[in-house]
């Protein structure tokens, strides 16, 4: 997995970011932000620019009325000239700088010294490679960007985590050529438009409710297998509940654990920082937890003879997880997992 690079100050920290990674933060309604272009000329802005960004006018010449002695946010207003840049941190905390590199730079390197916004991410990669692979992301000079907020790409190329709205925006779909559908939501169908570009071996539906009496452990292993058989066949596939929150996050929490070999806490901070709002709720989060330590304890796989017995056990209840070798009345050998609480074994999952 790739990471930003970042150096930070007390107060503020600098992010490079990536064509992906710029794509994910484009569409995360749970991060204020303002993204702002610096290309060599206003004729290039009004050729395409990102979706949402503001064009900052840039005056070398007046650098000469900057006196040593002025403060950095007066540097800042008299060198690069936006109204919108002036309402940092009382409108935005966070911003996104791309365009001419030198200007960027010196753009960050000022409000770094200011120490007014959270965190500054520079695009660095040049805009042409962010056009070629998100050009529904900008706007053209005779064409406007998309105005939708498209599912996030945790996996570039491969795996998307979104909502229902995404699952079912056709334009979405055919933008992003996701070829395959994860559905975690008991309540959302798919829309026959949808059905027209996903031949129904490709959907899959594991409907689950979000509550804290919902166990989705019987579905991890139909649900990861699936998604890493398209990874096989270099598909992209996207995993959706109804709002992209809870039940499909558990499910990419869960696919980078296994597969990545990860620990949990370490695959909810990747999601989190692409999709700020993803949060399982309680109970999955301790289910995330013992999935991570039968992943941990042995080499773990799944068999098609799992029987939960007890699927509305309350998750906060659940203190360990064990796995024990028993044998049956006839001598065979066959595993047995045992979900401990703090008082007794209240759930458990036979192997046969």
């Amino acid at each position: 997995m790739q990471t930003t690079k970042s150096l930070s100050s007390p107060l503020t920290q600098i992010q490079t970011i990536d064509s992906t990674m710029c794509f994910n933060l484009m569409q995360d309604s749970g991060i204020s932000k303002m993204i702002f272009d610096l290309q060599d000329a206003k004729d290039l802005y009004g050729e395409c620019h990102l979706r949402a960004s503001t064009y900052v006018e840039y005056n070398p010449s007046s650098t000469e009325s900057v006196e040593i002695e002025d403060d950095i946010s007066k540097q800042i207003d008299i060198i690069f000239q936006n109204e919108k840049l002036k309402k940092r941190n009382l409108y935005f905390k966070k911003c996104v700088l791309y365009g001419n590199k030198k200007r960027v730079f010196q753009l960050a390197q000022l409000l770094l010294m200011e120490q007014k916004l959270h965190t500054i991410y520079i695009f660095l990669e040049p805009f042409s490679e962010f056009q070629t692979k998100y050009p529904f992301m900008c706007t053209w000079k005779d064409t406007r960007a998309s105005e939708t907020l498209f599912a996030s790409e945790i996996i570039p190329n491969f795996l998307y985590l979104g909502s229902a709205n995404n699952a079912n925006n056709e334009s979405e779909i055919l933008h992003l050529r996701i070829d395959h559908i994860v559905n975690m939501a008991e309540e959302v169908e798919c829309h026959d438009r949808i059905k027209e570009h996903i031949p129904t071996e490709n959907y899959l539906k594991l409907g689950i409710g979000d509550t804290i009496y919902d166990n989705i452990f019987p579905l991890l292993e139909e649900s990861l297998s699936f998604i890493d058989k398209v990874k096989e066949k270099n598909g992209k596939v996207l995993v959706h509940c109804n709002m992209g929150i809870s039940r499909s996050s558990t499910i990419v929490i869960a696919y980078l654990m296994k597969y990545y070999k990860l620990k949990y806490e370490d695959c909810y901070a990747w999601v989190r920082q692409w999709r700020s709002f993803a949060n399982p709720n309680r109970a999955f989060v301790q289910q995330l937890k013992n999935f991570e330590n039968m992943c941990l304890q042995r080499s773990f796989t799944f068999t098609d003879k799992a029987v939960v017995k007890n699927e509305k056990v309350t998750s906060e209840s659940i203190t360990s997880v064990k796995v024990l070798s028993v044998q049956d009345s006839d001598g065979k050998s066959h595993e047995r997992m045992e979900l401990v609480t703090e008082t007794k074994t209240t759930d458990i999952v036979d192997y046969a």
